[in-house]
C-alpha cells in the first residue's frame, strides 16, 4: 500500500510492516492507516513525532537521522509518517528480524497499560512486567 502526501512525497508499506500490522492489530495496511492517520496528522501540525523515546519535536528526531546528509532538506510528511509507524511497530519489528536469523528471541514491548512479547510471529499480552516474565 502506498500513500501520497500532500507535500508529493510518498510512503510504501513494506512487506515486513505490514506482517506486523496484522500480528500487532490484527489489521491489513488499510485499516490500520485508516487508524493511525489522525494521530500522525496531529503530530505533524504539532511539530513532532513519535520515536522509541515517545513524542519528540520534528526538527530534533530528523536532524538525528539525518546528520551526515550533507544536503540542506525538510523532513517530509512522507518521512514523519514512516518515523511514527516504525516507532509503534518496533518491538515486532525486531523480533521478526531476529528470528529471521534463526534465533529464538523474544522482545518485550512495555505500554501505559500492558506489556506484549513478540516471538517472530506471534505475540502475547500481560498485565504487567511480573505477569510476562512469570510466563515467560
Amino acid at each position: 500500500m502506498k500513500i501520497t502526501f500532500e507535500d508529493g512525497s510518498e510512503f510504501e508499506f513494506p512487506e515486513l510492516w505490514i506482517e506486523c500490522i496484522r500480528i500487532k492489530y490484527d489489521l491489513n495496511p488499510e485499516e490500520y492507516w485508516e487508524r493511525v492517520a489522525p494521530y500522525i496528522r496531529r503530530f505533524w501540525s504539532e511539530g513532532k513525532v513519535l520515536t522509541k523515546f515517545g513524542e519528540e519535536p520534528i526538527n530534533l528526531a530528523f536532524g538525528d537521522q539525518n546528520f551526515e546528509n550533507e544536503e540542506s532538506c525538510e523532513p517530509t510528511m512522507a518521512w514523519h509518517a514512516e518515523s511514527c509507524i516504525y516507532a509503534d511497530l518496533r518491538a515486532c519489528i525486531m523480533a521478526k528480524a531476529m528470528a529471521s536469523l534463526g534465533g529464538k528471541v523474544k522482545v518485550v514491548g512495555i505500554g501505559k497499560d500492558k506489556v506484549t512479547i513478540y516471538t517472530g510471529n506471534e505475540k502475547k499480552e500481560y498485565d504487567n512486567i511480573e505477569d510476562a516474565m512469570e510466563d515467560e
